[in-house]
């Protein structure tokens, strides 16, 4: 789309070579590229939420520090290889360490590749493996996208690193601990030798246009130099709430605004009071924006009055008024100023919708919203569940603490008379003690000095350990252990009773919250309710209610609204069960470890140990584990089909295979296996039920009848097919992500019309062409040939029957129910596939009538044929052979050459170079000084 640069804007003072890299370009002080001086610079970047910025030396010295941990821990070399082998993604909100990233893939020669937040994760998918990205940059709230689309991409998670961003923007999210940020990429980076020098330029690829770092510096130059005019000189800050992503905003806020010096406050988007908040709290000078942006102000002038907006000098704002085509084609005119001065003037500009536009068709109502978590069943196990560890020694103190009150409460209780099941408690103090004195008991390391003392000092030590602890988190253990010492004696006499002094001030909770508190588990329950936020959730066997409370915390959305459906609890209550004769001595028993819980929880039908985490210094774990999934064991699958659909049958059972099944292939008449499941491929490439012998009927009918059930309905069998059709479109020209398969309309066949039933579509160039809204169909549908089983013929039609095989060319191929004008119809040959009948219709209607209807080549002409090995050049070469030309062609490799003499019998001295001119010489050398009689070049136009 051409347009004439208008006489204001300026042009450059010299072209900029390519030798000078962006960051020496932006970072170079003094005279010698015209930027601004560093130190008289404002701070590049600052965050608009939060004030964190970055002067210009921290910029570069970031910069810098990341490119050494990035070329170290990818293995790139700064001069070595393509700038394409060394890609780095940047898919995140806008951060103030957004061009640190860009920067560093700069500086190393590689490529830095930023995409559009709102990009959803097939698109992301599509984008990393488009420009095969080595690593990726990210937020937190695009954390769940980036991760699906790297595993896609086949980009590791260890390349996967985290962008930071204000907490407000978080929005609840929570920072994963097991990925690397920006910041410790840059710690590890400042350990690293300093990269050497970069001995030439690099590139950008933000989408599908790429931004080359000439252009990049030039078009820095060229802002630079229309603003010098008018700003002389002067700082500004600069408002960079549009996304970094976009080429538009990449020159402005990341190039642009470094090289003059200006700060650009950065927000992560465009939030109303956010944005008017950071206008005057930075008094920041020039916005750019764009506008509905600009309406927003407008529109909310209440809200935008309570602000002041006084510093604002200059808005500069991009927009079009454009018309949108029948085949989604965007053409229009549009007008950029600033300061009551036209900068760009585009007329009568035709364009592609972009991807990530807005449909008309778009449900306005506030009715509902999307929140995307990742699936419970695409997470590690381990991952949401993490141990909260307490401060160092903190465990050991309070085992210590118990330690000391056992051997207290022992002495004093050693010889009292009790009930029985307290006798069994005093044999376990006994035990513990004796434990100790062997240096044996768990996390107490001086146990065997503690077990020696006498009355006196030990009490001295218990006192001394209790006033350490409350002090400390633990404070309330120590004083419930405390108090239920102080009533040992009592508890044993049976004057007082345990479980009361557990209920007193909620000790019985403090303990629960001491025990409970060791590990966190709002991550999985928070994916669980997210998955299935009707969840029902059954908890058995609580005396305490903070596991409860925990827990339905965390079955809480963002919204305040509960993610489950029923919540049921049960408390342990003793007097509603009755034990006889049981044998009750597993005190001492040794408790499970964490295999021998694998193994028992395999064999009560769960799934075993699926997650497992230890609290401090693995006293106890704690255990994930789900209900087992039955295994479905391959079994044999047999493939019903005909003698001559190997191709197909050999595909499918290779891949079958592949997945452990037992395959074999029968046809119709063969007795099927009784074991076996069937699958059929009868209808691949004919429709069995035309042209049906008595053989094949009754062969079909004795693998129906032992599974077919009749339903009968008012007496009769009804037998139904749905007559609907159905078309694949893309309702907006330009956007992939709208193909889809929508409901055709089913109209009758008028005179001299075909009815078929596609099985193979042609995907010619102009599709893919036409989808992407690069060029313009005169008529809408996708796909332009096609073979397929004639259906039906309208009563004028002869020649064409149902159940015909053929070829066909016209609009819309891409439908279960194509209607064509029977003159563009013709019967596919027996020996021709399906698949490759639907390659034959376009290139050869296209081949003949230029061949025939316009140069009129005849028997003992020749023709100079151009990269001769191109589709629609192979069907002229079979057509020139066909009617006996002297062929002549130019290809572009050794292995197209013996192609031709091989599948054309060219001789090879009709066969020239396509790289160059030197065809000509050889053309007139071969020919006598003759030449061709005609020339077909398809790349012409």
């Amino acid at each position: 789309m051409p347009f004439t640069t208008p006489s204001y804007i300026h042009k450059l003072p010299f072209g900029p070579p390519d030798s000078i890299p962006i960051h020496e370009f932006l970072f170079s002080d003094g005279d010698q590229y015209g930027r601004y001086p560093i130190a008289d610079s404002r701070p590049p970047f600052t965050c608009g939420i939060n004030g964190k910025s970055y002067s210009v030396t921290e910029v570069k010295s970031r910069i810098e520090w990341l490119s050494a941990a990035l070329a170290s821990e990818l293995g790139f070399e700064v001069n070595g290889g393509s700038e394409f082998d060394k890609v780095i993604g940047l898919f995140s909100v806008n951060t103030i360490d957004t061009m640190t990233i860009s920067g560093a893939a700069h500086r190393f020669s590689g490529v830095s590749s930023p995409i559009s937040p709102s990009y959803s994760t097939a698109k992301l998918a599509r984008q990393l493996k488009a420009v095969k990205c080595k690593a990726l940059f990210t937020c937190t709230t695009l954390l769940p996208t980036a991760l699906e689309a790297a595993y896609a991409a086949n980009v590791p998670k260890t390349h996967v690193y985290l962008l930071e961003i204000p907490e407000k923007a978080l929005k609840g999210a929570i920072i994963p601990t097991d990925m690397k940020s920006v910041d410790q990429m840059i710690a590890e980076g400042k350990k690293l030798p300093p990269l050497p020098q970069l001995k030439c330029g690099t590139s950008g690829l933000p989408k599908n246009v790429m931004i080359s770092h000439k252009n990049v510096i030039a078009n820095t130059l060229q802002m630079s130099i229309y603003e010098s005019n008018y700003k002389n000189g002067k700082l500004e800050s600069l408002l960079a709430v549009l996304p970094m992503s976009h080429s538009y905003v990449l020159i402005v806020t990341g190039h642009y605004g470094v090289y003059r010096g200006y700060n650009a406050v950065v927000l992560p988007g465009f939030h109303l009071v956010d944005v008017l908040e950071a206008v005057q709290k930075h008094s920041i000078e020039t916005l750019w924006m764009v506008p509905p942006m600009i309406v927003a102000l407008i529109k909310n002038s209440a809200i935008t009055a309570r602000y002041s907006l006084e510093h604002v000098k200059t808005t500069v704002v991009g927009g079009t008024a454009a018309v949108s085509s029948a085949t989604g084609a965007i053409r229009g005119s549009a007008t950029f100023m600033a300061d009551n001065e036209v900068i760009l003037s585009l007329r009568n500009g035709e364009f592609s919708p972009l991807e990530s536009g807005d449909t008309d068709e778009a449900c306005r109502l506030p009715a509902a919203h999307l929140h995307w978590k990742p699936h419970v069943e695409f997470i590690a196990p381990n991952n949401p569940m993490q141990s909260v560890r307490s401060p160092s020694g903190k465990v050991s103190k309070v085992e210590k603490l118990a330690l000391l009150y056992q051997l207290n409460v022992l002495r004093r209780i050693e010889r009292l008379s009790t009930s029985a099941y307290l006798t069994r408690f005093r044999k376990w103090l006994t035990q513990q003690r004796t434990k100790a004195l062997n240096g044996n008991y768990e996390n107490v390391s001086d146990c065997a000095r503690l077990a020696r003392l006498n009355l006196k000092k030990l009490k001295a030590e218990t006192e001394a350990t209790k006033m350490l602890l409350l002090h400390t988190g633990c404070a309330k253990i120590s004083l419930l252990l405390s108090r239920l010492a102080a009533a040992a004696e009592a508890i044993f006499k049976g004057v007082e009773n345990a479980d009361d002094i557990l209920k007193q001030d909620g000790h019985f909770n403090d303990l629960g919250s001491f025990l409970s508190g060791k590990n966190d588990f709002s991550v999985l329950l928070s994916s669980l309710a997210h998955t299935n936020p009707t969840m029902r959730v059954l908890e058995l066997g609580s005396r305490s209610t903070n596991t409860t409370a925990t827990t339905v915390k965390a079955l809480v959305n963002s919204a305040d609204e509960r993610s489950y459906s029923k919540y049921v609890y049960t408390a342990r209550n003793e007097e509603t069960i009755q034990l006889a004769n049981m044998d009750d001595d597993r005190m001492n028993e040794r408790l499970h470890e964490a295999h021998q819980w694998h193994e028992l929880l395999m064999f009560a039908g769960f799934s075993g140990n699926e997650g497992l985490i230890m609290d401090d210094d693995h006293i106890t774990a704690t255990i994930l584990t789900t209900v087992a999934t039955p295994i479905h064991e391959p079994g044999k699958v047999t493939l019903l089909g005909h003698p001559y659909s190997q191709d197909h049958t050999n595909a499918l059972s290779e891949l079958l295979r592949e997945m452990s099944y037992e395959v074999e292939f029968r046809t119709l008449p063969q007795e099927p296996d009784p074991e076996a499941d069937v699958i059929s491929l009868l209808d691949l490439h004919d429709t069995i039920f035309f042209e049906m012998t008595e053989d094949t009927f009754t062969s079909w009918m004795m693998s129906l009848i032992p599974i077919g059930n009749i339903a009968e309905h008012d007496g009769e069998t009804p037998c139904t097919k749905s007559e609907s059709s159905k078309k694949l479109e893309i309702t907006r020209m330009g956007q992939l992500q709208t193909l889809q398969w929508t409901e055709d309309e089913t109209k009758p066949l008028q005179d001299g019309q075909v009815e078929i039933e596609p099985r193979a579509v042609g995907m010619n160039f102009k599709d893919v062409l036409v989808a992407l809204g690069i060029v313009e169909s005169y008529k809408p549908g996708l796909g332009i040939e096609c073979s397929g089983i004639v259906h039906k013929v309208s009563s004028n039609v002869e020649g064409l029957s149902p159940g015909d095989r053929v070829m066909a060319i016209g609009h819309g191929c891409f439908t279960t129910r194509f209607i064509s004008q029977a003159s563009l119809v013709v019967k596919i040959p027996d020996n021709l596939s399906s698949e490759d009948a639907a390659t034959v219709p376009c290139v050869y209607a296209t081949a003949i009538h230029a061949l025939t209807n316009l140069s009129g080549l005849c028997e003992g002409m020749s023709i100079l044929v151009h990269s001769a090995c191109g589709s629609l050049v192979l069907a002229a070469l079979n057509i020139c052979k066909t009617m006996g030309a002297v062929i002549y062609a130019t290809v572009g490799n050794a292995e197209k050459v013996q192609s031709l003499i091989e599948n054309f019998g060219i001789p090879r001295e009709h066969i020239f170079n396509s790289r160059d001119v030197s065809f000509y010489g050889d053309l007139m050398a071969v020919t006598n000084g003759q030449g061709a009689d005609l020339v077909l070049n398809s790349l012409s136009r």
